[in-house]
């Protein structure tokens, strides 16, 4: 707490008014609360928590399952917090929804059991096998982060970022930082893609 405190404090005593906070260090999303608490100044849109990392992660598993390039897979949705919950109702693969492509009992037997069971295990697995971080996985989840953030999304994607809640998302509680689908639109804008109907297991 202290040291994201003390970062809170200097963002609010040094930078200008539309500066964009991306905190990455977990837990993002209660580290990220804290630097707004402290730095009361800035608009609580301009903070933000790093999930792109899981989105990434789990794009990258469905491309390697599927064999198809990373590109391909769109629209995956990280809900909550770091790796609780990758949804892929939503996502597409060239064009066309997962459902679809993945159809088979297989498939959805991998998608319903190994594929999260994976992707929560994701970062603890790179580390015990490389025995080093996956710093270099974070730092390109970084970049595609602020490039979607200041050039925009493309038409018909949304991303997931962890951002703050107003009451008016999907039903949750406002004051959170929380990640959600986030639909870019250049220029340090966005708005949460709130047009996504929840199934029972999402919800």
């Amino acid at each position: 707490v202290l040291i994201f405190r003390t970062m809170g404090t200097a963002i609010q005593e040094h930078v200008k008014g539309d500066c964009k906070i991306l905190v990455v260090g977990n837990p993002a999303h209660t580290n990220a609360l804290i630097c707004a608490h402290y730095a009361p100044h800035l608009p609580k849109e301009n903070f933000f928590a790093l999930t792109r990392l899981d989105q990434n992660r789990a794009a990258g598993q469905i491309s390697e399952h599927l064999s198809v390039s990373v590109a391909d897979v769109r629209n995956v949705v990280i809900w909550g917090c770091h790796a609780k919950f990758p949804d892929v109702e939503h996502s597409v693969v060239r064009g066309k929804l997962l459902s679809q492509v993945m159809s088979s009992p297989e498939d959805r037997n991998w998608l319903n059991e190994l594929f999260r069971q994976e992707m929560q295990t994701r970062g603890a697995a790179i580390v015990k096998a490389r025995k080093a971080s996956s710093a270099m996985s974070t730092a390109r989840a970084i970049v595609d982060h602020i490039q979607d953030l200041h050039f925009g999304t493309r038409p018909g994607e949304f991303v997931s970022m962890g951002v703050w809640s107003d009451h008016q998302q999907y039903g949750l509680a406002g004051g959170l930082i929380y990640s959600v689908p986030v639909v870019c639109l250049g220029q340090g804008r966005w708005r949460v893609h709130s047009d996504l109907k929840l199934s029972q297991t999402s919800k």
